[in-house]
């Protein structure tokens, strides 16, 4: 009987696809919580704890945004997840070519809109830009959990801090310097950028990150995407 084994290489571009997304998803975020009333694209958690506080009577703080996005987001999950769902395991299909190619076009947009806008913003273009962001991150995510590499949990930042924290840091030859400090290190860096990209214009950023996930679906499909040469078949009895 023959087993489909990846080869080294292969997670290796698996690490640093999911660097990049990891990346994205930083600097959407930033956009969002800076310049889109507070409302994260890529990160739900941080949707939910805002609604709640602003249900709970926090000041200045929006319902609308947050539960848009977070609509949005697990719609785009969903979806994405219908449409993979007839491809089960780690492989790279034409399915995430696809979604990808779609999010890269669509945050293409987005940058344009809000180029067009010339950032005077009415509260509508805000809620559909942070809306259709978090509908594109939703699908992202679950190309991200698919495609996860050991060590390195890019959906739940918090867990790779944690593991970095709490065995990384105490326990004897795990090293300081790994995948699990690398990932939120990441996802600050594309926080970073992304606010700082924003004193140009608040599409640049957008902009960005449509470049980088095409290229990541150019890369992916190109290196990844499953078929002769793409894997090693290992023998066993």
């Amino acid at each position: 009987m023959s087993i489909t084994v990846p080869i080294a290489g292969d997670e290796r571009r698996r690490m640093y696809l999911l660097t990049t997304l990891t990346f994205v998803t930083g600097m959407v975020d930033g956009v969002g919580f800076v310049g889109l009333d507070h409302v994260f694209g890529g990160t739900a958690t941080g949707n939910i704890l805002i609604l709640g506080m602003a249900l709970g009577g926090g000041a200045d703080l929006p319902i609308v945004g947050p539960l848009a996005a977070l609509v949005t987001f697990s719609l785009g999950a969903m979806v994405a997840g219908m449409l993979l769902r007839g491809h089960p395991g780690r492989d790279w299909v034409g399915t995430i070519t696809a979604i990808l190619v779609v999010n890269a076009v669509v945050l293409a947009g987005l940058a344009g809109l809000l180029a067009i806008t010339q950032e005077r913003f009415v509260s509508t273009v805000q809620v559909t830009v942070s809306s259709v962001t978090a509908l594109v991150m939703g699908a992202q995510a679950v190309i991200a959990r698919r495609m996860a590499v050991a060590e390195m949990n890019t959906i739940v930042i918090t867990l790779s801090l944690v593991a970095w924290v709490g065995e990384s840091l105490v326990r004897p030859g795990t090293g300081i310097w790994n995948r699990r400090i690398v990932v939120v290190l990441v996802l600050f860096l594309g926080a970073l950028v992304g606010v700082a990209l924003m004193r140009v214009h608040i599409g640049v950023p957008m902009a960005l990150a449509a470049a980088l996930v095409m290229t990541i679906a150019v890369i992916g499909h190109r290196t990844l995407k499953t078929g002769p040469g793409a894997h090693v078949r290992r023998w066993i009895s």
